[in-house]
């Protein structure tokens, strides 16, 4: 979408209104376009900005009086009035300098730090789409080496495929997708009503921005999160693996130690 087509939904994007779809819609769009993310985050830090600022004083006594009598007055049927012309022109006068200098704020802010990277935010816009259906898998199976075999014919791509059953999480398949054009494998689990998605596709070289380079059990992982998600990215070889879910970190991690122990095996 270009920014002319996004413009209309920034105010519903800040305000947490828009549907999940249009959402992701939105958050592609920002990771590509530095102004419309400028925009975006000014808004956000003008709006913390006067939460913090303007405090809320009680109404006088009198005042609040005065206001439940207004209202009583115009639940009643009345003829309705004109407003006069003042009035009109100073509502206006206020509406048009508060928008200017809203404006002007926003022309003012810097643009803050990168958002996440896109191959992020489509993993987690896999993820959505699928954990919601009763059947998420293409290829419906608790066998990991069948979902091996499946996902390396339909990609080309040697996949690992972990057995997570002694931590109660149940494989239930596989699917294919593709992540910023390249085919990829994608392997569905699930504990409780969770859903825990792997993925796994030829290593990523570029430098992915909005996630977090963390040491543990003497190995290099990527953390972020991400609509509440958590992601989870670690290299193997020649491939890249990422699980996406909101079980936890302590779950992810212990996911991927499961993962190693069963490499070195």
């Amino acid at each position: 979408m270009t920014s002319h087509e996004i413009a209309p939904y920034l105010q519903a994007y800040c305000d947490g209104e828009l549907e999940a779809p249009k959402m992701l819609d939105v958050e592609a769009h920002l990771q590509s376009c530095p102004s419309c993310r400028q925009a975006v985050e000014a808004e956000q830090a003008f709006r913390e900005e006067l939460r913090t600022k303007i405090a809320r004083e009680p109404v006088p006594p009198h005042l609040a009086e005065g206001l439940r009598a207004r209202i009583a007055e115009e639940e009643q049927p009345q003829r309705p009035s004109r407003v006069p012309v003042s009035s009109l022109a100073l509502a206006a006068s206020i509406a048009f300098f508060a928008l200017g200098g809203v404006l002007g704020y926003l022309i003012a802010q810097p643009v803050s730090k990168p958002g996440i990277h896109p191959l992020v935010t489509e993993m987690v816009s896999e993820h959505m789409k699928f954990a919601p259906l009763e059947n998420p898998a293409e290829l419906p199976s608790k066998n990991t080496e069948q979902v091996a075999f499946w996902v390396q014919r339909q990609t080309g791509h040697s996949v690992r495929v972990p057995d997570y059953s002694a931590s109660g999480i149940q494989l239930l398949g596989g699917r294919v997708t593709e992540l910023r054009g390249r085919r990829a494998g994608y392997i569905v689990y699930e504990k409780g009503r969770n859903i825990i998605s792997l993925f796994a596709f030829p290593r990523y070289e570029a430098s992915l921005s909005g996630l977090q380079e963390i040491q543990r059990d003497g190995r290099t992982f990527l953390t972020g999160e991400y609509l509440m998600k958590q992601i989870l990215l670690w290299e193997s070889g020649k491939m890249t693996y990422a699980l996406v879910s909101d079980v936890g970190w302590d779950e992810l991690f212990q996911c991927a130690r499961v993962f190693f122990e069963a490499e070195q095996s």
